[in-house]
């Protein structure tokens, strides 16, 4: 379990550098989409506006470290689920239709949306981390 907040970032930032690493070639430079996809509001706001935070934390120091190589850069956007399972697929559905440049998706926050979205992501072939307090979601799929 991580217990600082140091390693916490740490853990996203490598969690969303390795996505990104693993879903786009990296033939020249270019600009790599992510998708925060949180409950800023809801039940589970206590939880993914510190998740979206330490995101968008991770996201900065990658670019700034040019970890992804030289010109390479991860693109941020971030949308609430409002911990609904409808608004969660609704943003995963317009993410994996309507924003090709869009690789990856860290979130969604709790069981209930986790789950639900995690099923649409698969159609997708969306990869999606999601920080949900269940296991239920990996029951989903790949």
């Amino acid at each position: 379990m991580i217990k600082s907040m140091p390693a916490y970032r740490a853990a996203v930032a490598l969690s969303i550098a390795s996505s990104l690493a693993l879903a786009a070639p990296a033939t020249q430079a270019a600009e790599y989409g992510v998708a925060i996809v949180q409950s800023l509001t809801g039940g589970a706001a206590f939880v993914g506006v510190t998740a979206t935070n330490g995101a968008k934390i991770a996201v900065d120091e990658i670019n700034a470290s040019g970890f992804l190589g030289a010109g390479n850069t991860i693109k941020a956007s971030v949308d609430d689920d409002a911990t609904d399972r409808n608004q969660a697929i609704s943003i995963t559905n317009r993410i994996g239709r309507v924003e090709p440049n869009t690789l990856a998706v860290y979130g969604p926050t709790s069981a209930a949306t986790a789950i639900a979205a995690a099923q649409l992501a698969n159609e997708l072939k969306l990869p999606m981390m999601a920080n949900t307090n269940s296991l239920a979601v990996t029951n989903t799929g790949p």
